[in-house]
């Protein structure tokens, strides 16, 4: 009754609005204008909801791109009469599945009729040239380049520095593809992990080789054998349309006054009305599931997980859920308790799992639950294995003169101590303890994709897979976005695509409070000093369930 007397008036200023509505939408969209996409250097597949303390903050802009509102955007452009789109472009850092995905939208729709324009203001590199795959004309930013060396995977070896200090690593594994101790151990890379790390970057190339066809044979050449061309050498060489300052893009489009409207302004004068809201609309909920899968402790990321799968799962105005992963997996504990969520939400509702730039390891076994599996291309998925460490500091403390002493009930109680390594006997029974492990997680690749066991241990062994190839193995349904997963949860609803299609996507993750590091210019430098990942060295050395689901993720260049 309450939400009756509320709706009621609202409904009748709605109705009454309705011409300034429409009228709003004529003028904008009278002179068929070009549509401005102005794409963040970050791209996210979905935000967290805004906090109410973000109206405060200055330069709402630094919120990243949403790909899933770029998909909104591309299906509305190609069902209206404007000129085509404009994206500019900034230096991406974003995973190269989300970079493939906002291409193979842009590419969808230049093949609706629609021409789509891509600006280079800063340059660009190989995930800037991914981009430009469907695009018709490509202007370039007045003293920019354009740059295209190959793809390289670089990871660090810490092995000999650590010993030089004293450390030594002890290292259980399966299967031989898992490596993500490696660099912690060795001094080199192993002939396994340069296998999978190839595979990866041959599927990125792919990507960048891909967006190159719409140049002549001869311009691909010359930015080959140059490596870089700056500035109106690039035009010379056919890489490129113009070299523009941006000022100058209104005129270089079509003619010297075209109208240019605002991606946002766009998605909102083109918004459906509903008049009338008297009952709250079901919708789907969409649980991310990002970052590393921490040890489910109290008021962890895993046990906020858990929460928000439970109350999807009691919501009836939810029909479905999509598992947003954008995870190199982590805690095996906290990987079997989510996948335990999972799979009982599934008993109540469609779930469909979207991989994002990484679903590996832990974030692959949270998948497996799911009623299907969507991954882009370059997807780094897989990793079907499980790794455990101990640190041992024994002779470091012994430089520094620390002594430890001991009192045990019994032999062997103080195997996880720093100060020694384990004993051969030791080691054996936490290797089978291991592939205990090991055996659980093919057992639920194996119930989940309904795939044969012994199919399943072959496309294991720890080893990544690009997400074209894991469809390939089995390991995914198919190849796409947000429309492979409305494709999905239609089938399992039993509904029309387009009433699928109507339905919100709703993030299910609580909003934040803004911190400091998201408002200062500099913060992202912060993260430099992360590269090492000695972090989870440091867990390694304290944690007392050291088994983990996850994958070592190189530096790409």
């Amino acid at each position: 009754m309450i939400r009756f007397l509320i709706q009621s008036p609202l409904s009748i200023l709605r109705i009454l609005a309705t011409p300034f509505v429409l009228l709003r939408r004529y003028l904008a969209l009278r002179k068929r204008p070009w549509v401005h996409l102005k794409l963040q250097e970050k791209l996210s597949w979905v935000n967290r909801p805004r906090h109410r303390l973000e109206r405060w903050i200055p330069a709402p802009s630094r919120r990243p791109s949403q790909l899933l509102a770029v998909e909104t955007l591309v299906k509305r452009l190609a069902a209206r009469q404007v000129r085509g789109l404009l994206v500019s472009v900034p230096r991406i850092q974003a995973g190269w599945a989300a970079v493939e995905r906002l291409s193979e939208r842009l590419q969808w729709l230049s093949d609706q009729g629609v021409e789509v324009v891509v600006y280079w203001p800063d340059g660009a590199g190989p995930k800037e040239l991914t981009l430009a795959a469907g695009a018709s004309r490509v202007a370039l930013g007045k003293g920019a380049s354009v740059s295209y060396h190959g793809i390289a995977a670089e990871k660090q070896y810490l092995g000999a520095a650590l010993g030089r200090v004293g450390l030594q690593l002890q290292v259980w594994r399966r299967s031989e593809f898992k490596s993500a101790m490696e660099g912690f151990r060795a001094t080199e890379m192993s002939g396994e992990e340069r296998c999978q790390l190839q595979a990866l970057i041959e599927a990125m190339d792919a990507e960048v080789q891909r967006s190159l066809q719409r140049c002549t044979e001869s311009a691909r050449t010359r930015l080959q054998e140059a490596g870089s061309l700056y500035d109106q050498a690039a035009a010379d060489a056919g890489i490129v349309e113009a070299v523009l300052h941006a000022d100058e893009l209104p005129a270089w489009l079509d003619d010297p006054k075209p109208s240019l409207l605002a991606a946002g302004s766009f998605l909102h004068v083109t918004q459906p009305r509903r008049i009338f809201r008297f009952r709250r609309q079901p919708y789907i909920a969409v649980i991310p599931i990002e970052g590393a899968i921490r040890h489910p402790r109290a008021g962890s990321e895993a046990t906020g997980v858990r929460e928000w799968i439970r109350k999807v799962k009691k919501d009836k105005r939810a029909l479905g859920a999509v598992l947003l992963i954008d995870s190199p997996g982590g805690s095996a504990l906290a990987s079997e308790q989510i996948h335990r969520e999972v799979t009982q939400l599934c008993e109540e509702k469609p779930v469909v799992a979207l991989l994002a730039n990484v679903a590996a390891s832990g974030g692959y076994y949270i998948a497996a639950a799911a009623d299907a599996v969507v991954a882009s291309r370059s997807t780094i998925t897989g990793s079907i294995g499980v790794i455990g460490a101990k640190l041992v500091a024994g002779e470091l403390f012994k430089r520094l003169s620390v002594h430890a002493d001991r009192v045990m009930t019994q032999e062997g109680a103080d195997l996880f101590s720093p100060h020694r390594a384990m004993t051969p006997d030791e080691s054996e029974r936490m290797d089978r303890s291991l592939g205990a492990t090991y055996e659980r997680f093919l057992d639920v690749v194996s119930e989940g994709r309904g795939i044969d066991r012994q199919t399943v241990d072959a496309v294991a062994r720890g080893r990544v897979w690009a997400g074209r190839d894991a469809l390939d193995k089995g390991l995914v349904d198919s190849l796409g976005g947000r429309s492979a997963v409305l494709q999905s949860l239609a089938e399992r609803l039993s509904l029309s695509d387009a009433r699928v299609e109507r339905l919100e996507w709703r993030n299910t993750a609580p909003a934040k409070p803004p911190s400091l590091r998201s408002m200062a210019p500099g913060a992202a430098q912060l993260e430099r000093l992360a590269a090492l990942e000695l972090g989870a060295l440091l867990d390694l050395a304290s944690d007392t369930d050291p088994w983990l689901f996850c994958v070592d993720l190189p530096r790409l260049y």
